[in-house]
């Protein structure tokens, strides 16, 4: 997928998808903080993730590929 995500028509479809996940998933909820997204999709499409969620008032966060690096850092530090 991610060498068509630079065609308009692949980008529309990629954001529309993330606004019905975010609706989804956030309804109308306002966060203050950023929001964090662990996984491939997010992580080879965060520039469409950034856009989408500016465009509904959120920011976006950390976005890791494989959640396992975040947990090793974790259970290093405690």
């Amino acid at each position: 997928m991610a060498e068509f995500k630079q065609y308009p028509e692949f980008q529309t479809i990629v954001r529309s998808s993330f606004k019905d996940f975010l609706a989804a998933h956030l309804g109308r909820q306002h966060f203050h903080e950023k929001i964090n997204f662990i996984g491939s999709i997010a992580f080879y499409f965060c520039d469409d993730l950034r856009i989408v969620l500016q465009e509904a008032g959120y920011s976006l966060g950390r976005v890791e590929r494989d959640p396992l690096n975040g947990l090793i850092k974790y259970h290093l530090s405690n």
